[in-house]
């Protein structure tokens, strides 16, 4: 018999770690987890305050869409002391960025940390809501 399974959107910090747990000891096979904190970080990018998505690093992967430029996470990126990268949405690279393809590899701030931009989505693509123009991996908590 196959393992239902779970994406778990809306939790995060220890809560949603501990959801994953507990979906897995009851036979779910965890996809991944999404965090939507826009309060959480604000971009410094001038006058800009792009909504932030927390993803554990697979979740972008599972949904089959390639990134317009550059890749979307690497599994070592979920965890806990790993540099900061980002994937960026089309829309916010286009607006803040010029369109300008050699923003991969370039760093940015947030919330006063340097993130390196591994990524930008596609036009049209929005994941979990369309206000969404940056996802960064979120470890989960042991």
């Amino acid at each position: 018999m196959a393992s239902a399974r779970a994406l778990i959107t809306g939790a995060g910090g220890q809560d949603g770690s501990l959801l994953a747990r507990l979906l897995l000891e009851q036979g779910y096979e965890v996809w991944g987890v999404v965090r939507r904190d826009p309060d959480e970080y604000t971009a410094n990018l001038g006058d800009l305050r792009p909504h932030l998505q927390l993803v554990t690093a697979n979740v972008l992967g599972l949904l089959g869409v390639q990134p317009a430029l550059g890749r979307t996470f690497l599994p070592d990126e979920d965890q806990i002391g790993r540099e900061h990268v980002v994937v960026l949405s089309d829309a916010l690279w286009r607006r803040r960025f010029n369109s300008d393809p050699g923003i991969i590899n370039r760093q940015i701030t947030l919330n006063s940390e340097a993130f390196t931009v591994v990524g930008v989505m596609p036009a049209g693509f929005f994941f979990p809501q369309r206000e969404a123009e940056l996802w960064i991996p979120w470890a989960m908590a042991p």
